[in-house]
């Protein structure tokens, strides 16, 4: 007969012993599915302007007229001044229907202004409804620039120097604050792409 004294089994010290230890683990695995969350709301944002950036490239290639013309065009805006042009997008500025047609200068404003709307965000006008800023804190220029890689959101830093006649290098600047740096030190990210005809 076997006394009851000598069976063998877990004190409850030993099972609090290895649920604390259960749950620092736990903690641990918490710890990292945050990260990994924001490390891919981090990604999300690169992801939007990568897709911006090759949204205006792809406006400039549609409309080669005004990219043709170098230093003169449109598109090249340092300054990020734009005016906004419904009709060509069929409206006038109230929001009534037009049967009108743009001229390429007057189209390249209306892709900037739109462009320029998607990362910043618009305020509504009669035409327009709220746009919603795509980007955190962001901003961005198409300017001719032969070092592209350089500036800031206040200073784009575009030399509108054409290396090889005729062929201007418009580059497509973008910048944005990432949600891991809005309360720290609030670096500014960028993401830069070229584009020449």
């Amino acid at each position: 007969m076997i006394h009851p004294f000598n069976l063998r089994g877990f004190t409850l010290l030993e099972v609090l012993i290895a649920l604390v230890i259960f749950s620092i683990g736990l903690l641990g695995l918490a710890g990292l599915q945050v990260l990994s969350l924001r490390s891919a709301g981090d990604s999300i944002l690169r992801t939007v302007a990568i897709i911006q950036a090759n949204d205006m490239v792809d406006r400039l290639r549609a409309n080669v007229a005004a990219t043709s013309l170098g230093k003169d065009s449109p598109y090249n805006n340092p300054s990020k001044s734009f005016t906004a042009n419904p009709s060509c997008l069929g409206l006038n500025g109230t929001g009534g229907s037009i049967n009108t047609q743009c001229t390429p200068a007057q189209m390249a404003g209306e892709d900037f202004f739109e462009w320029y709307a998607i990362i910043k965000g618009a305020s509504a006008t009669g035409w327009s409804p709220v746009i919603v800023a795509d980007l955190p804190s962001g901003d961005g220029v198409v300017c001719i620039d032969s070092t592209p890689n350089d500036g800031t959101p206040a200073a784009p830093a575009c030399d509108n120097n054409i290396a090889i006649s005729g062929k201007p290098i418009f580059a497509i600047k973008i910048w944005w604050i990432e949600r891991k740096d809005a309360k720290s030190s609030g670096t500014t990210h960028r993401y830069v792409t070229s584009f020449s005809l």
